[in-house]
């Protein structure tokens, strides 16, 4: 089924332009670099959600935040312990 996908991605799109939006305005707002869309898109295609590895200073907070709307949106339970 091809729509799944392309909804996934629409959704994604959504929440980084949300993200951006909603942002410090001190910093013109944040938006995710290629790096970070790239990384999301291969999560949410079947990659694990489990585990991630980013270094200090490459925006962890901000896909992170994103991971956890896109769990939600699935149904997934989301915990920031």
């Amino acid at each position: 089924d091809k729509i799944l996908p392309l909804l996934k991605r629409l959704v994604l799109a959504l929440l980084c332009e949300i993200y951006y939006r909603t942002s410090d305005p001190s910093k013109n707002g944040v938006y995710p670099n290629t790096t970070q869309i790239l990384g999301l898109l291969v999560l949410m295609e079947g990659g694990s959600f489990d585990h991630m590895e980013i270094k200090p200073g490459e925006g962890k907070s901000l896909v992170s935040n994103i991971q956890a709307a896109m769990l939600a949106l699935q149904g997934h339970g989301v915990d920031f312990g």
